[in-house]
Parts: structure tokens; C-alpha cells; sequence
């Protein structure tokens, strides 16, 4: 009874060495550091002042565009407070005033023209953004595409590269009619 689990379990141990977690790798093995590997869906966060700012001003135009009842002039002030707490020089402060507005101040105005533009969507991503404003957090959120790779990497999607036009299009069903000779 214990033979036939005892090889799937081995099967298993085997493989999970090849899966991207933690545990084997060519460096445990060969006593080398290796860096951390970015784990799949992993969200990175980049702490450059102009895209904070830039952020923090789109997203305070897109609420009060949304309707979200808040000070922006609060947040607005928050946020330079945040910038100067984390050492910017004043002349880095003008820019960073300056990149916020703008950002601000276009924003409105193009979100402002779209009558259709608080989605459900939007509205959603806009409230977690809002939230995350409100609490100091300033941080522009950037999501870190991190492509699997491995023994069984690109089975299900074809192995990626271009293989040809997509399933059902016009192009598809035409290189079908050409395949048959019509």
C-alpha cells in the first residue's frame, strides 16, 4: 500500500524544485546568493518623487471628478509635507508642486469631458487609490509583469511568439479558406 504513493510523492518533492517559491536552486546547491526571485503577480513599488506626485494629483482630480467627498487641498498639502519628511531640497519642492498641478489640472480637465467617465470600474479603482491618499500613503502602485519560466513554461499558450492570426478573425478564416484551396 505504501508503493504506489511513494512515487508521486517523490514526483512531487522532485518538481517543486522547479517551481519559482523558495527552497532548491542552483545556488542552495552550490553555496552561491542568489537574489530574490519576484514572485508571480508581484507588485513592485518605485519611490521616485515625480510619479508620486504625478499620482497623487491624477488621482485627487479623478475623485473630485467621481464625486468622493474629501479636501483635495488637504491631500495636496499631505503630500508635500510626505515629500519634505522624505528629504526633498527646496528646489526639488517646485517641481514636484508643479508636476502635482499639472498632473492635477490636466486630469480634471480631460475626465471633465468624458460625460461616461465614473464607471463602476473606475469608481472602484478610484476609491482604493483615494484611501490609500488619505492614509499618507503616496506611493504610485506599478504592477512588475513577471514572466514564468521553466520546464513547463509556455504550455498552455502556445509557446508563445507570433504563430499566426488569432482564432476567429476575418485574417484566421481566410488563411482557412487558403489552407483548403478556396
Amino acid at each position: 500500500m505504501l508503493r504506489r504513493p511513494l512515487p508521486f510523492l517523490l514526483l512531487a518533492v522532485g518538481l517543486s524544485g522547479c517551481s519559482g517559491g523558495g527552497g532548491v536552486s542552483t545556488a542552495s546547491i552550490l553555496g552561491g546568493e542568489a537574489a530574490p526571485a519576484p514572485q508571480p503577480g508581484q507588485v513592485s513599488v518605485v519611490a521616485d518623487p515625480g510619479e508620486r506626485a504625478f499620482h497623487a494629483g491624477a488621482v485627487t482630480a479623478r475623485a473630485v471628478r467621481c464625486g468622493y467627498n474629501f479636501d483635495p487641498a488637504m491631500v495636496r498639502s499631505n503630500y508635500l509635507a510626505h515629500e519634505m519628511a522624505l528629504g526633498a531640497m527646496p528646489e526639488q519642492m517646485g517641481k514636484l508642486q508643479q508636476t502635482y498641478d499639472v498632473a492635477h489640472n490636466g486630469v480634471a480637465k480631460a475626465a471633465g469631458a468624458d460625460a461616461n467617465y465614473c464607471t463602476d470600474r473606475r469608481t472602484r479603482d478610484i476609491k482604493t487609490e483615494l484611501g490609500r491618499l488619505l492614509e499618507g500613503n503616496f506611493e504610485a502602485p506599478k504592477k512588475q509583469v513577471v514572466k514564468e519560466e521553466g520546464l513547463f513554461s509556455g504550455w498552455m499558450d502556445g509557446g508563445g511568439g507570433d504563430t499566426g492570426p488569432s482564432f476567429g478573425s476575418s485574417d484566421w478564416w481566410e488563411s482557412q479558406q487558403d489552407k483548403v484551396g478556396g
